[in-house]
């Protein structure tokens, strides 16, 4: 490659050194021949085009090609981005498909727990309803024993200041004959309860 560079420079040197000698010649009134002005001209052009196309290759050719590699770059990038972008966009329309699903499911679910929960409240009323109950039960159990024991206290004590008073008023005679049925009595059990021999 440097020995193309080298004869490209031999070339377009001798070009220019051509143009330098020929250009006074045909300024200073050489040949006005028609055809020998259409030859320098392509001549001309010819070295033009290939000094541009020195300088082309030399440099704007290494500025294309770095150009180049980095719009082939941010190709990629954008492709890579651009296939990112539509796989997130069907992860995303795939998910919005089953979003009907994922709501019947959470309503299920959530249903299932509401009748779960439901359970556990009525049971738990239920046992403390049933706990309320005899602990109401046994509070009635105990006042009605407290108040039949004071009831009771009250009637044996006006029993016994009935009688006492019965008793203070009898006479004495009504006593002895008390005394006398009472000891009768006792007597006559005594000998029921006795076995005859």
């Amino acid at each position: 490659m440097h020995l193309r560079n080298c004869r490209l420079r031999v070339l377009v040197l001798a070009g220019l050194l051509f143009l330098i000698v020929a250009t006074p010649a045909h300024a200073a009134g050489g040949s006005a021949d028609p055809v020998m002005s259409f030859v320098w001209a392509i001549i001309n052009f010819t070295l033009f085009f290939f000094l541009m196309l020195a300088i082309y290759k030399k440099h704007v050719a290494r500025l294309i090609r770095a150009r180049s590699a980095r719009v082939a770059e941010h190709l990629q990038r954008s492709q890579n981005a651009l296939a990112e972008a539509e796989q997130e966009y069907g992860s995303l329309k795939e998910k919005l498909n089953n979003i009907e699903g994922v709501k019947k499911d959470l309503f299920d679910r959530y249903n299932e727990e509401g009748r779960k929960q439901s359970t556990l409240l009525i049971e738990s009323g239920n046992t403390s309803a049933s706990r309320i109950k005899s602990d109401a039960e046994r509070q009635v159990e105990t006042e009605l024993s407290q108040e039949s024991k004071k009831i009771r206290k009250e009637v044996v004590a006006s029993a016994v200041g009935k009688a006492t008073k019965q008793l203070q008023s009898l006479s004495k005679d009504d006593d002895a004959k008390l005394r006398a049925d009472a000891l009768q009595r006792f007597l006559n059990q005594s000998h029921a309860a006795r076995p005859s021999a």
